[in-house]
């Protein structure tokens, strides 16, 4: 919905309108794009779904305050108050360890995830917490704590798990979420958080590189990653869609891209990007050159690549 780069100069937004401010740390932009999230008229009501590096105190008060909501990954370190005394979140996962119920799928199956942990079962349990610590904050080199008012919030605690029992991977969720949600469905909300992470593979290693870019500028280098990320968007949206037509589109980027897929693997979103490079490429050929003049040229200049008949 909106695109931000942090430079020496300032940030640069795709953000219409005036510029944007640049906060003192980057969990600090969090609270400014809430707000201006009330702008984009969605017709829904947003939840705010952020990894467990927005696990602060002093942040979840003022966007509980701004009456923001979220779903938040929080630190197994994290303190709280729980059943009237305070405890760490691992001591609440362990007496909770015989209520962890399967999560179901529409059919009443267990849900099963893959995760870069493992594949499993997805099994919640949840319980209210509540925050009352001060929050710590940076003035200058020191740091200073500010007590703000007890905050209570929900605790959804998600394990997945093999077959075997083995716990493959665990999320500790605090949300402000209302009960009208259940912990199954706040569970799924961060789940499925986890394939943004395609879209990053995709910009860095798996697709266009992005840390090996050369731009000069940090208005070049934004120009270009946003001109990147619609494509990333584009060969994401296009995994998705399962029509008649664009599963044979699939096929044909996977073919012009030189890839390999492994056994019962139709595509992947890496090869389907590379896929769609060289089509632009083809099609932008095409707009100035005659086909035919190019496979006879081809075909007089390298005959035995070109053979006829």
């Amino acid at each position: 919905m909106e695109f931000r780069l942090r430079t020496a100069d300032g940030m640069l937004s795709t953000r219409p309108g005036k510029k944007t401010a640049c906060p003192p740390g980057h969990i600090d932009e969090l609270i400014d794009v809430m707000r201006d999230s009330r702008r984009w008229n969605l017709g829904r009501d947003l939840i705010h779904i952020v990894d467990r590096e927005a696990d602060s105190v002093g942040h979840y008060r003022k966007w509980h305050a701004g009456r923001h909501k979220f779903v938040v990954r929080a630190n197994a370190n994290r303190c709280v108050r729980w059943k009237g005394k305070e405890v760490k979140l691992p001591e609440i996962t362990a007496a909770l360890r015989l209520e962890f119920r399967d999560v179901l799928d529409k059919s009443g199956c267990p849900l099963v995830v893959k995760t870069q942990h493992g594949t499993g079962r997805v099994q919640v349990v949840e319980t209210d917490v509540v925050l009352e610590r001060p929050a710590k904050t940076q003035v200058g080199d020191k740091q200073v704590s500010v007590p703000g008012p007890p905050l209570r919030l929900r605790l959804v605690l998600t394990r997945i798990v093999d077959a075997l029992g083995v716990v493959r991977a665990e999320w500790l969720l605090f949300t402000n979420v209302g009960k009208e949600f259940d912990a199954r469905t706040v569970a799924q909300w961060y789940y499925y958080r986890w394939k943004i992470e395609t879209y990053h593979k995709l910009l860095k290693t798996s697709g266009m590189n992005a840390e090996e870019w050369q731009q000069e500028s940090a208005e070049a280098f934004a120009k270009r990653l946003v001109v990147a990320s619609m494509a990333c968007l584009t060969v994401w949206q296009l995994r998705q869609d399962d029509s008649a037509d664009a599963t044979k589109l699939k096929a044909v980027l996977v073919r012009l891209s030189g890839r390999q897929m492994k056994h019962r693997v139709a595509d992947t979103a890496p090869a389907l990007l590379a896929g769609l490079e060289k089509l632009l490429a083809i099609v932008d050929l095409l707009e100035t050159h005659n086909l035919a003049d190019i496979l006879a040229l081809a075909r007089r200049v390298l005959p035995t690549l070109f053979r006829t008949g």
